[in-house]
């Protein structure tokens, strides 16, 4: 619980259906609230004594609610130097516009934070945002809040995005949701869409984080690759890009391998072996994970995945010479943009027919990715290693590879 109260003061209790939702969104954020009803006309001392005594009472911040001749904020801020935040309220004669001029029109020196006509939510959260400046708690209640704000307005594009990129494809019920993706059924069985997040995660999930703009970053990336890699004989499960967070993808069933190709020592590499990061291998190696959170994710060789049963030794081929073959495709394209491929982790998936094609995502978030000249690191390891500077690293990729 915060320290502070918040004081909501409404001038009738006519106005309890505006004043409300400021309650209700303080009480949200674990802000407590005293409601109170005062008339800067019909009972003016009470409001005076109320606002001189508020800040010894333990308020932070008083919001005030009155309509029409809508005076109490001003005489509520008249009384006390705490903020004050008016609610001018709706009536039935101005829609609420001479609420809002009574308002807002303070002389000087007495200010009053006016927010829109029952502009409720916004005062409480404009009051949480003051107590905010000294409670950290309360800060990242605030910034967690404006995050699912952000989430729920990008899923409403999303949903509407297949229309807008000329398809007629529907967006039905989530079928999965992992550490950095969402994949949804649409009414074509053979076909998804991979919604991706800007929620970043390590060390199997024991980190967590948001890295913002994340999602759009890997979305665009991550096509353009499978687009370079298409035209270049590497099946992918790519069909179409729908908005800038949202592509519209084959239906696969995943191979549990992740597949790891290294150029360059770094990360567990260099630590299971005890060899400093940075050492260029003559050859590219490559290694199998079983894909699997709750083993952590165990090395494994091509004999275990077959005594697993997780793919045929042909499709262990298959996965080997494509992975390589990705490799050769990107480190060129990267090194073009002044970028060291480092190494990746690739993930395969299975076709109705059977076919291995490459699916997942190839991204900063996959991939370890080094400024040529500085080795500067320009991938997660900066959220990993809470080295700093993680949104602009991804940016950056994004404006080297694309141009944005």
């Amino acid at each position: 619980m915060v320290s502070k109260k918040i004081a909501v003061v409404m001038g009738s209790d006519s106005d309890w259906p505006v004043v409300e939702k400021a309650v209700r969104q303080l009480e949200a954020l674990g802000i407590e609230t005293e409601a109170r009803v005062m008339s800067a006309h019909r009972t003016p001392e009470a409001a005076r004594n109320f606002a001189l005594t508020a800040r010894e009472a333990g308020f932070g911040a008083i919001i005030a609610a009155a309509g029409k001749a809508a005076h109490l904020a001003g005489a509520l801020a008249a009384a006390s130097t705490l903020p004050v935040i008016g609610i001018p309220v709706k009536s039935s004669t101005l829609d609420g516009l001479d609420a809002l001029l009574s308002t807002v029109q303070m002389p000087s020196g007495i200010p009053v934070a006016t927010v829109a006509i029952d502009g409720a939510q916004n005062a409480a959260l404009l009051a949480a945002q003051m107590l905010a400046i000294y409670d950290g708690e309360l800060a990242a209640r605030l910034d967690e809040l404006r995050r699912e704000m952000e989430a729920a307005t990008l899923e409403k594009d999303c949903a509407k995005s297949s229309k807008r990129r000329g398809t007629d494809m529907e967006k039905l019920e989530q079928l999965y949701e992992g550490k950095a993706k969402k994949v949804y059924a649409t009414d074509d069985p053979a076909l998804c869409i991979v919604s991706y997040k800007d929620d970043a995660t390590a060390f199997n999930g024991e980190k967590r984080g948001t890295i913002l703009g994340k999602g759009v970053i890997n979305n665009r990336l991550t096509n353009s690759f499978m687009r370079m890699l298409e035209q270049n004989g590497v099946p992918t499960h790519y069909v179409q890009e729908l908005s800038d967070r949202e592509t519209l993808v084959k239906k696969v069933s995943i191979v549990p391998l992740e597949v790891i190709i290294r150029n360059i020592s770094a990360g567990s590499f260099a630590k299971r072996y005890g060899v400093a990061e940075g050492i260029v291998f003559d050859a590219p190696t490559i290694e199998f994970s079983y894909k699997d959170d709750a083993l952590g994710d165990p090395l494994i060789n091509s004999y275990h995945a077959l005594a697993l049963k997780l793919a045929t030794a042909e499709e262990i081929e298959t996965i080997k010479r494509y992975a390589f073959r990705v490799n050769e495709l990107l480190k060129a394209l990267l090194l073009s943009h002044g970028i060291e491929l480092v190494d990746f982790k690739l993930e395969f998936g299975r076709l109705p027919d059977g076919s291995i094609v490459l699916a997942d995502e190839i991204s900063p978030d996959t991939c370890r990715f080094w400024d040529v000249e500085t080795h500067e690191k320009l991938d997660k390891d900066r959220f990993r290693r809470d080295l700093g500077g993680v949104e602009d690293a991804y940016q950056e990729v994004m404006r080297r590879l694309i141009g944005e």
